[in-house]
Formats: structure tokens, sequence, C-alpha cells
């Protein structure tokens, strides 16, 4: 959707605020209905024209300090049903302590103006400690649970509104046959619900639902003129409010001169149920706040409008209202008719204001079967958003998830609901993350991606039964279940191949281990030495090294990284298995040494000396006849790596000769080391004195630059597979 990037003009701007404005007070009768009940229900006028001073006042700030020109905030319904349930509980103690129903009125004033102070507290300490992405962090099940439980709740008060039976509820199984006894105004309730869900699907125009509710009440009034009822029998049936008698009801000004009728004892009694108020608006700001986002197309800085908001909490709080959030219909509203605009705003505060003057002539005359459908279709599009997209988008998992929450929340309370939400859907996370392979390769010493450039005499014995060697390459976060399964596979591959003499467990792709991972680890260690093989770690980080220490204090073969693991490995397996093994192949390079010694240097090395800098120019080939040398580079974050690492038997240079291209590494010696240097101009003199064997000589290097991408070939395919 596209809204204008420009005002449209005054007028515009004036007709969206009536508009936003009539909805605004439709919306507050419908609240006022829902909070102001039992023995304060006759007092509900009082209610409504301070929840229409709060809608106002929240209007005018967020008009004049919110950075989104043309937002439309007001009272959150997810918080209006939940602070119903206090208010109606706040009403019971105050009837039963034989208060009156001025008392009961005020204290449940006084339990929304602390809702919405609280809200404005955490808003600004959320929105300034930059905490504004923490919704992320809960399942999406939970949050469809949530909406759901609101969706329920609304539904029941809209149900118990229109049959005029305040406690129905699933945890008052006794006032469920009262429903079916003094329902007449249900059906009603549901008609209008119906229809405004209906038109706002397929209805566009701004008035669509003024008009409904309008013609909803034209028609109530018009059946019980046909009908010869008059307007004090509906309102003893329930189907008009009940009002005081002129002189009677609790004015404006008592919110400001009645504090000394406050019921202290019934407020405190659910002070600690205001978590679950701020819980349930942190939630519903984050959510419209992602809304937003996707209505104009724009990133919004979440944490500024939570400060922005919070301002907005406080003034509703100076006059009892409910916690503000944004409205995305009623913004979406505004910009579609006026486009980016701050004179609706101001326009909807008037209207505000002007209700509140009359507001105890206006709701006499408003059917609670309106206001009924109208907390009925909340619930209805709560339920929708929820549980009906949930069962075709989410797994049967979390789609029980979401009615065990919705259901927990009807029973046993917001705050209850969604922690049992959080808890289950970590259970159902480590389930599911259990059983995601937590081995990404596993190589035996044919495949292994090893960075030693051995002489083919040593390739052959290491690849001759490939199996003396396992390796396992983990990745991803290991606990208990994920480490059992490694368990598992290393007790597979023990069975299946006797001959296992070291496991290499690669944790460079792993970000974390448990203590209960660390003793699963220790079993398998224990595992592989009864069975005369060894065990080494490679990549270990910090963290994770440390958490493996309390389980395996005593243990030591750890290494860098793989690359050292796998030449501690293969160097002691030569080291055991040499005498024992026959050689078939041939070392070309080996061979080739002494005939090319008249053509060559024979050079002694200091350990860690280079012999090749990196970027120097080709400068021939060498032959490692004894010793060994290691390539090395330096990481993005300049710490030095080691590359590969040649041992005696084995060719350099031959890259950097072959292309003609400066050296891309420095190639050091690890050890004392004798090498045989030929250099470009003794090739090029050994190809015209003794072609045959300057053929043997490439040849001899081809030789080994082919094993070379063999071995590389062989581990991309073990990473592959």
């Amino acid at each position: 959707m596209t809204f204008p990037q420009q005002a449209k003009g005054p007028f515009a701007a004036v007709s969206s605020g009536v508009i936003a404005g009539i909805l605004a007070v439709t919306v507050a009768a419908a609240y006022a209905s829902l909070l102001y009940r039992g023995v304060a229900a006759v007092h509900v006028g009082f209610g409504f024209k301070l929840i229409l001073c709060a809608s106002a006042l929240s209007a005018i700030w967020v008009t004049c300090y919110s950075r989104l020109p043309g937002l439309i905030a007001g009272p959150d319904d997810s918080a209006a049903v939940v602070l119903a349930g206090l208010a109606v509980i706040v009403a019971g103690q105050v009837a039963a302590a034989q208060g009156s129903p001025e008392r009961a009125a005020l204290t449940i004033a006084v339990l929304l103006a602390l809702s919405s102070a609280a809200t404005a507290c955490v808003f600004y300490a959320v929105g300034h400690f930059r905490l504004g992405n923490i919704i992320r962090y809960l399942p999406s099940p939970v949050i469809s649970g949530f909406l759901a439980g609101a969706g329920v709740l609304l539904f029941m008060s809209g149900l118990g509104l229109a049959a005029v039976v305040p406690e129905l509820s699933l945890t008052h199984l006794n006032a469920w046959p009262l429903l079916f006894q003094q329902g007449g105004m249900i059906w009603p309730a549901l008609a209008v619900a119906l229809a405004l869900w209906y038109g706002f699907r397929h209805i566009e125009h701004p008035l669509f639902m003024p008009c409904l509710l309008a013609v909803a009440g034209g028609v109530f009034f018009l059946l019980l003129a046909v009908c010869e009822v008059s307007t004090a029998t509906a309102r003893q049936w329930g189907w008009l409010f009940d009002l005081p008698a002129a002189g009677e009801g609790l004015p404006l000004s008592a919110w400001l001169t009645g504090w000394q009728q406050v019921d202290v004892a019934a407020l405190l009694s659910v002070l600690p149920e205001l978590l679950s108020v701020l819980l349930v608006v942190l939630i519903a700001m984050l959510l419209q706040t992602g809304s937003l986002e996707n209505l104009l197309q724009q990133d919004i800085d979440v944490n500024q409008e939570l400060k922005q908001t919070s301002g907005a909490n406080f003034v509703a709080a100076l006059s009892a209202g409910l916690p503000v959030v944004p409205f995305i219909g009623d913004t979406s509203l505004n910009l579609q008719l006026a486009g980016p605009n701050r004179i609706a705003g101001w326009v909807l505060a008037a209207v505000c204001v002007l209700a509140a003057i009359v507001g105890l002539e206006l709701i006499q005359w408003l059917p609670t079967f309106v206001l009924a459908g109208i907390l009925l279709f909340f619930g209805l599009s709560l339920l929708e958003n929820s549980v009906w997209k949930g069962w075709h988008t989410l797994r049967r998992s979390d789609f029980l998830l979401v009615l065990l929450v919705a259901l927990t929340i009807n029973i046993a309370g917001f705050s209850v609901g969604t922690l049992l939400g959080v808890v289950l859907a970590v259970v159902i996370f480590l389930r599911d993350y259990s059983l995601l392979p937590v081995v990404r390769i596993q190589f035996n010493a044919a495949n292994a991606p090893s960075r030693i450039d051995r002489a083919a005499v040593e390739r052959e014995r290491l690849t001759q039964q490939p199996q003396w060697l396992l390796g396992l390459e983990l990745e991803g976060f290991i606990f208990f279940g994920s480490a059992h399964r490694v368990d598992k596979q290393v007790i597979t591959a023990l069975q299946s191949e006797a001959n296992i003499s070291y496991l290499i467990l690669d944790f460079r792709r792993v970000q974390g281990i448990d203590a209960s991972a660390a003793v699963v680890f220790r079993k398998i260690i224990r595992r592989v030495q009864q069975q005369q093989g060894t065990v080494f770690f490679a990549g270990l980080s910090p963290e994770i090294q440390h958490t493996l220490a309390s389980a395996l204090p005593d243990f030591e073969h750890i290494y860098l990284d793989l690359d050292h693991a796998l030449e501690a490995a293969e160097d002691g397996y030569l080291q055991q298995h040499t005498p024992f093994m026959s050689i078939t192949t041939s070392q070309p390079v080996v061979a080739l040494s002494a005939a090319l010694l008249p053509y060559g240097e024979l050079r002694e090395v200091a350990a860690e000396s280079v012999l090749i800098a990196e970027g120097q120019a080709a400068s021939g080939l060498y032959f490692i006849v004894r010793g060994s040398v290691s390539v090395r580079s330096h990481d993005r974050m300049g710490k030095p790596i080691r590359l590969r690492r040649f041992t005696e038997g084995t060719v350099i240079g031959e890259m950097s000769h072959y292309l003609q291209r400066p050296t891309s590494a420095a190639v050091v010696a690890d050890s004392a080391l004798t090498v045989l240097c030929l250099s470009p101009q003794a090739i090029a003199t050994l190809e015209q004195n003794q072609p045959q064997l300057a053929i043997r000589l490439h040849q001899a290097v081809a030789t080994v630059l082919a094993q070379r991408l063999l071995a590389t070939n062989q581990s991309l395919q073990a990473a592959i597979a």
C-alpha cells in the first residue's frame, strides 16, 4: 500500500481527524463498559469521560512529538482486557467491604492511572537502553498464543456485556448457564461483530464503521418504539446503561478531589498483576511498531518511538487512561485520507474533549449490544490473526503451543501463560535442534582435509588403511542431546572399524557447549581409550575450553586447529606403523634429488628462518632433503596463520616458477633444514644439456601437483557428502 508523500490540505486533515475522533469515542465507550463493571457499572459515564480525556491528551502528545506525521495512537485493546479482569477483582473487593459504587469507580480509575504510569516508565527504560528488539527473542507461537489469549478474553467480555454476565470467563464456569438464560442481546451483538468483520474486509470507505454503528443503534430504538418498550425498561433489562440519578453521578472533577475514597487494600491486592499489563503492552507496542514499518515501508527507530510513546502514556495516566500504543488501522486511514499531517491529531483530541463534556448524555443512549459487538469484533480479529492464520502457517506442534498459551492465559493469567509458552517453546526448540546434524563432516585418513604435504611413501602409509583415523567436524551449539548423537556416531564407527587409532573432534564451527555435553565428551574419550585409541580436540575457543576443563581437568590433547591435530595424528601413526607396512610407491622427487645435485645448490637453513619471502620473485624449485617447512600468511585481522606444511621428499616453489609470478605467502623452516635449490638458470641449463633428465624433473613435479589436487578433491568430496 502506498500513501501520499505530502499532506492533502487542511480540509482533508480535519475530515480525517473527525472520523478518527468518532472511532475513538466509540472505542472509549466500549472500553469503559468493559472496565467499569459490577458495583462500579453505575459510574461507567465517569470512566468514559476519563478515557476520552486521556485519549485527547495522548493524541496531542503523539501529534506534537512523534517523528511520524500522521501517526494515530490510543488505548491498547490487549491491556484493556487484562485490566478488565483486575477491575472486576477490585470492584468485587470493594463491594465485599461494603464500599460504595463511587469508591469502586475511583479505585478502578487509580488502577488505570498506575498501569499507564508504569507503562510510561517501562517504555522509556526499554527505549533508553535500546532494548527495543527484545520482541525478536520471543518465539512466534508464544506471541500468537498471547494474541489468541487476549482475543478469547475480549470475545468473552463482549458476550458477558451483551448478556449482562460480568464474570463470564473460563475460571467462572457457573456463569456460563446465565449466558443462555439472559442472553437476549448476544445475537444482535454477534451480528454487529460479524458485520464489522465482513465490512472491514470488503468496504474501504472510512465512514463504514460509524455508519454501521449508527444504523444498529437506530434499528434498536426503532424496535423499542414498535414493541412499546420504554428506555427505563431497556435499562432495567441491561440493554442500555443504568446510570445514576441526576446529581448523583461522579463528576469529572472527582478524579482530582476524590482520592481519599480510593480503596488502597483492594488496589494493593492486584498491584503485582500489573506486571502482566506491562508485559502485554510492551509486546503490543513492539508488534505495532513492526507493523508500522511494513505499512509505511520504511525503517522506524523502535527505541526512539518507545521513548516518545512513554510521554503519551504519562499524560494518559494524568487522566486515568489506558496504556497507549500506535493504532495501525487509524494511522493507515489518516494517511490515506490526508497524507502525513499533524492536524488530524488535534482534531481527534477536540472530538474526544467534546464527547467528554457531554459524556453522560452520550453514553446513556449507546445500546450495550453495540459496544459488546465492538468487543466481539476486536476479539474475532485477534483470533483470526493468531489461531486461523496459525492453523495454515504453523507446524502442528507450534499450533498446539498457541492454543495452550491462550488457554493458560485465560485460566492463570498473562504472566503464567507467556512464561509457560516460552518454556515449552524452548523445549520444542531443544528437541528440534537435537535432531539437526551436529557433525558437519566425517572423514578418515584418505579424505582428511590435511595441509601436510608428505613424501609419496608416507602418503601411502597413511592411506593404505585409512580407517585408523576418524575425524568429526562439529557445528552449532552442542548440549546434552546433540552431544549424545556424537557419542552414538562414535560408537557406530568403533563397532564397524575396530582399528581406529585416533579420533579428532574439530570444534572450529561450534558456538558453545553446556556442562552436560562436556560430560558426554568425557564418556567418548574413555570409550576410545578402551580400544587403545587417542582423542584429539581441535579449534577450541577459550569459552569451550573452559567448559570442557570442568569435566576433563587432565586432558592434554588440545590443538590450535584441525591442521595441527591432523599433523600430530599422522606423525604418531607413522611412528607406530612404519616397520609393519609394505611400501610399493616410488618417490620420484627423492630419486631425482641425487641426479639433480650437480645443477643445484645444497643449503642449510636454520629453524624459523625464511626460505622464501612473501612477494618474492620466482626463484626456482626447492627440494626438501631433510626437515620440514611451513607456508605462512596472515588473516584479515593480521593474525599469522599456517596455510600448509611440507616434509622431506617434497618440492616447493613450483607455482611461482611455472606461472612466473611472485610468491603469495612466506615459506619458513620449522626446524633445521636442508634443501636442494634449483634456480631458473640451472633448470634452463638442465633442459639444454640433459633434456631427458629435465623431462623426468617436470614429470615428477606434475605428479606432485596431481597428487595434491587429488587430495584436495577427496577433501572436497568428503565435505559435500
